[in-house]
């Protein structure tokens, strides 16, 4: 039994199969409401809303964490930029989300929602390869009969993305949409 009836789960992966720390955003009304291995984790980033669906806020949230997180590997001081892919969602549309993007030379692409599959790396085959780990951390609880957790479910998660299958996954998914491997000329 799970208490909580929605968490939404961001993912962000580079073609090198490097994925950054996961995006949960709880149903809640302050931050109580983040299981407390979620809250300051470098693994992992914690935040709530009163429903837990993604918002304007809660992306420009997730897209500051994305851009420190991007900027560790030192390309934009080399000049190089990332190109981040995401799909057509309301909450994707906001102007400080979008500057803070271009401040931090990270390209935004985004593409309609109904086609992601077709050319999204994440949605061809990463996100697939995800809930099945998910669904193999969940199978240990299974017939357990015993209360999972929110702060469970965060390890669960971190568990799924640690599974050896990811980054060849993830690679293989860029391959897949033409994405990678990237011609500089």
């Amino acid at each position: 039994m799970f208490t909580h009836p929605h968490i939404t789960v961001l993912l962000a992966a580079c073609s090198t199969g490097e994925i950054a720390p996961p995006y949960l955003l709880f149903p809640g009304d302050n931050i109580s409401d983040i299981p407390h291995n979620a809250v300051g984790s470098k693994d992992v980033w914690g935040n709530f809303f009163e429903n837990g669906w993604m918002d304007k806020d809660c992306f420009l949230a997730w897209m500051t964490n994305f851009c420190e997180w991007n900027d560790k590997w030192e390309l934009p001081s080399q000049g190089e930029w990332t190109l981040l892919q995401v799909d057509g969602h309301h909450s994707q549309f906001q102007e400080d989300a979008l500057f803070t993007a271009a401040c931090h030379r990270v390209v935004v692409l985004c593409g309609p929602s109904n086609l992601t599959s077709s050319w999204q790396a994440n949605d061809s085959g990463t996100n697939k390869a995800f809930k099945s780990n998910l669904s193999v951390e969940l199978s240990k609880w299974n017939g357990a009969n015993l209360t999972l957790a929110s702060a469970d479910v965060v390890s669960m998660i971190l568990n799924a993305l640690k599974m050896e299958n990811m980054p060849k996954v993830i690679q293989n998914s860029f391959e897949h949409v033409g994405v990678s491997p990237f011609d500089h000329s």
